[in-house]
């Protein structure tokens, strides 16, 4: 998946992130710190001191709302990255200018954090969460590339994917196709309890459908019934961590449709049953036998230039 300078990629979701311990995290191999200012506003770095090259996630936020590294205090602003603070200078002394790290865009948008390197905040996505309904969040690491995991989301949803009360079908309901510049799979699914079939998708009485932004591989899923009501959705993040593992950053939640079955849904989620989440457990040979389907459709992005390592050189260059 290639990352434009202008796009947003989610990288944390928002409670991971507080105003106290500093959150490390990596993205395309990348350290990143993420930390909340004395405003509560998101703030993201590069994960580097650039004194002693100490991880800044081990350090603190101080009251002043600078990120202060743990090995000698150097402190930084979160919004351009500048170090404000060495507490070894004389009163007579300023701290060079330019001394400091590569400071990212951050936003938060439906509950996640969003860097970027020069990205409008307007070009954020939205997500179809309806009001009123109960979420649930969460964080799991997996031992596939970004690429291949949406690949296999796309051929094989049911191998990667938790669903309460639901079970999604090999059967397809259409072609894949762009829908709001996402490209849309849609397969047959059913209720627990009901036989798995192969048989017309109007005997099924369920979709589940899969929307994938191409630019970023963020993912939509949702089960609707016959009439186009959601019953459960989900929204997933996957990037792409360290030494082939990828994090996948989802949050899903019950809709308040009415009806029994939907009520189930609800005690479920009551009960603390996310109605959709990913698998922590694969079945890797499973995945490895999967054919190549709706993935097909999916162009794959060029390699990553980097979040900041190469604009920070052609930064230089122009100088």
């Amino acid at each position: 998946m290639n990352m434009q300078a202008s796009q947003w990629r989610a990288i944390a979701l928002a409670e991971e992130v507080t105003g106290g311990k500093p959150l490390g995290v990596v993205f395309n191999g990348e350290p990143i710190v993420l930390f909340r200012n004395q405003d509560g506003v998101v703030r993201a770095l590069e994960n580097r001191c650039p004194h002693r090259r100490v991880p800044l996630s081990l350090g603190k936020v101080r009251p002043d709302g600078l990120l202060q590294c743990g090995y000698h205090g150097w402190s930084f602003d979160g919004e351009t990255g500048k170090c404000g603070l060495i507490p070894n200078l004389r009163a007579d002394e300023k701290v060079p200018a330019t001394y400091g790290v590569f400071p990212y865009r951050a936003a938060e948008r439906h509950n996640m954090v969003y860097i970027s390197v020069g990205g409008d905040v307007a070009a954020l996505p939205e997500a179809n969460i309806p009001s009123g309904t109960r979420d649930f969040s969460g964080r799991v690491m997996i031992g596939l590339s970004p690429d291949d995991y949406i690949e296999a989301l796309m051929d094989g949803p049911d191998l990667l994917l938790d669903c309460a009360g639901m079970r999604i079908s090999r059967t397809m309901a259409a072609d894949p196709h762009e829908r709001d510049g996402m490209l849309v799979m849609e397969r047959a699914a059913y209720w627990f309890g009901q036989s798995s079939f192969d048989g017309f998708v109007r005997e099924y009485g369920l979709l589940f459908r899969l929307a994938v932004q191409p630019g970023t591989g963020e993912i939509w899923a949702s089960f609707l019934r016959p009439d186009g009501v959601m019953l459960a959705g989900a929204h997933m993040a996957i990037s792409s961590a360290r030494r082939g593992v990828s994090a996948v950053l989802w949050r899903s939640f019950v809709s308040p449709a009415s009806g029994p079955r939907a009520a189930l849904l609800g005690l479920a989620a009551r009960l603390g049953r996310a109605p959709i989440a990913p698998r922590q457990a694969i079945d890797m040979a499973a995945v490895a036998d999967l054919l190549a389907g709706p993935s097909e459709y999916w162009e794959r992005g060029t390699q990553d230039e980097g979040l900041y390592g190469d604009v920070v050189m052609k930064e230089r260059a122009r100088i």
